[in-house]
């Protein structure tokens, strides 16, 4: 059975079927429409605040591995800077010694790469960004320290053959 209101009518002293407006009809809609949806933003916003997408997992995940592999290839980096230096060190003590050739000098082999920033761009990477960052800096170091040992052991083999013909 339909549910009808009734209002006293106090001019004709009776009561009267009270039928909503159009405006009043359009204003409960859209009062009744902007909870629904407020209600949904609100509970959508909550669910993917702690509730993360199995995307959003997957690429945890990822970035957990990310940074796993990023800390084992930094103690690579610092073991290869370790036998690096010791090979630096038998160079500059022993061989250069022995064939009486001044040693390497430190500020040659510790020096850096001067200019700009070419790892800049990495700083967008909000998590990621730095340790990307500081392992390509090491193997541009390491890559420098390898040919500059490289280059005094070319030249110690060169004086070396020189002394054998003397």
């Amino acid at each position: 059975m339909k549910n009808v209101k009734y209002v006293y009518n106090e001019h004709t002293l009776q009561y009267e079927e009270h039928k909503l407006s159009r405006k009043d009809k359009l204003s409960r809609s859209i009062y009744f429409t902007s909870a629904v949806l407020l209600t949904a933003v609100i509970l959508f916003v909550v669910a993917y605040q702690y509730f993360p997408t199995p995307k959003e997992r997957v690429m945890e995940e990822d970035k957990k591995r990310a940074e796993f592999y990023l800390a084992q290839l930094q103690d690579e980096f610092a073991l290869l800077t370790e036998k690096i230096e010791a090979l630096h060190e038998k160079d500059n003590q022993i061989n250069r010694m022995i064939l009486g050739v001044k040693p390497i000098d430190d500020g040659l082999w510790n020096g850096g790469i001067g200019g700009h920033d070419k790892y800049k761009m990495l700083e967008n990477y909000k998590e990621t960004g730095k340790l990307i960052k500081e392992n390509l800096k090491k193997v541009d170091a390491l890559k420098i320290k390898i040919e500059i040992q490289k280059k005094s052991l070319d030249s110690l083999y060169r004086v070396a053959v020189i002394k054998e013909k003397n």
